[in-house]
């Protein structure tokens, strides 16, 4: 997969501290990463079917320690956000369990991005929106969809057309 993305002088000094003390790199894996096309353009293709088919799917990475499974994960992850989807990057670790579902939960809430953040224009470090920024976003795009701007108040066509599309978003 390749990637058009540059990056700026922070961002790209970010990345190579963080390759230097060991430690992973989420944002920008695919800038460094090689070897592993087949598989990528193997997720592709099940985020093509799942655009098509508009389903939903799990997959875990298995693999030893120092594998890639780390890198391979943050790619997919960011071809998610480049699609345009939300996406969720989370670590399996002591705090937050597989087998404990609200613990995963709280983690999609909290570490849940936007497309519109893939942006290298501050360096590598991005903070989630989270939940609430989503539907925040969300929020802000329809009433500007509608037309309504900061402030305007909501007249009740506009409330059924708001209403619509959160409707629209909840059986999507």
């Amino acid at each position: 997969m390749a990637t058009t993305a540059t990056l700026t002088q922070e961002a790209a000094l970010q990345l190579v501290g963080r390759l230097k003390q060991g430690r992973n790199v989420v944002f920008g894996a695919s800038l460094f990463s090689v070897g592993r096309d087949r598989w990528v353009k193997g997720a592709n293709q099940v985020f093509d079917d799942i655009e098509l088919t508009g389903d939903s799917t799990v997959r875990f990475i298995r693999g030893d320690y120092g594998v890639g499974k780390t890198n391979f994960a943050a790619r997919l992850f960011e071809a998610a956000l480049k699609r345009g989807w939300a996406a969720a990057y989370i670590e399996l670790s002591d705090q937050v369990m597989l087998y404990e579902f609200h613990f995963v939960f709280a983690q999609v809430c909290d570490k849940l991005y936007l497309p519109e953040q893939l942006n290298y224009s501050n360096g590598l470090t991005i903070r989630a929106a989270g939940l609430v920024g989503a539907l925040e976003s969300f929020y802000k795009k329809a009433r500007t969809a509608i037309g309504l701007g900061p402030g305007a108040d909501i007249s009740g066509s506009a409330r059924t057309e708001l209403l619509h599309r959160v409707n629209c978003l909840q059986i999507g």
